[in-house]
């Protein structure tokens, strides 16, 4: 859960939320926002601790066994519980990811997250890339930092100056897959 802020914008809601959170910065962050957070999820499942809704954002990427981990969720939904899990779609827009060093354990696209949640009873309800909304200005202000491009820099200057409010939304590639516990799991 990071440093909590999408469980501080539930708490809003009045949805009671617990977090899961191994790093012990970002735990005792969230945990000064008065967050329920946890090292992990066994406390959860020794607890039979059930949820209506998991978000896992960004995370799945990075894991060492997400088959496990999903295996574990699946332990804590409630019957129809939802899944809702968001991460680079290897099959996306602009495979940006492709440019730089390997940063995640694993990479997924659409076909391949499917399969694993699948392997783990889960049906796959709806799949959507996320947008980006950027002012003009900052989106090629942004590609000609990365292109160093003198170009782009003056087309910056230009479109700062005349069009400084002009939005643009941009897909990106991350994509939101949201999938709903089976009954008929196998462990």
């Amino acid at each position: 859960c990071g440093y909590g802020y999408l469980l501080s914008e539930a708490k809003k809601f009045k949805y009671k939320t617990f977090g899961v959170e191994k790093s012990s910065f970002a735990r005792s962050k969230a945990i000064k926002k008065k967050l329920k957070v946890f090292k992990s999820i066994n406390f959860l499942i020794k607890k039979k601790i059930k949820f209506d809704i998991i978000f896992i954002v960004g995370t799945i990427e990075h894991l060492i066994d997400p088959k496990k981990t999903i295996k574990n969720f699946h332990k804590i939904l409630k019957l129809n519980g939802k899944l809702v899990i968001t991460t680079i779609d290897t099959n996306g827009f602009f495979p940006l990811f492709k440019l730089k060093p390997p940063e995640h354990t694993f990479y997924f696209n659409n076909n391949k997250l499917k399969l694993l949640l699948n392997k783990c009873s889960f049906e796959v309800q709806n799949k959507n890339t996320y947008f980006a909304n950027y002012i003009l200005h900052d989106l090629i202000y942004r590609l000609a930092m990365f292109f160093n491009s003198k170009i782009l820099k003056k087309i910056n200057i230009i479109c700062k100056k005349y069009f400084p409010h002009t939005n643009l939304l941009i897909p990106t590639n991350e994509m939101k897959i949201v999938a709903k516990k089976r009954i008929n799991y196998l462990k």
